[in-house]
């Protein structure tokens, strides 16, 4: 299963790249930071949205 989402994440980079790329001349950027619990209690993640132009990064 990790080589598909290895592969997968590979094909799509390009498209990542592209969508990024778009939303950082845009004009107007909407970011969200979203905190996540980690496994260890000692630790906080999160993750960043950014929407554009309809685009989400």
């Amino acid at each position: 299963m990790t080589d598909l989402f290895q592969r997968a994440a590979e094909l799509l980079a390009p498209l990542y790249k592209r969508i990024i790329e778009r939303i950082g001349v845009s004009p107007i950027v909407f970011a969200d930071e979203t905190g996540i619990k980690t496994q260890s209690s000692t630790k906080h993640a999160f993750t960043w949205t950014f929407l554009a132009d309809q685009l989400v990064g």
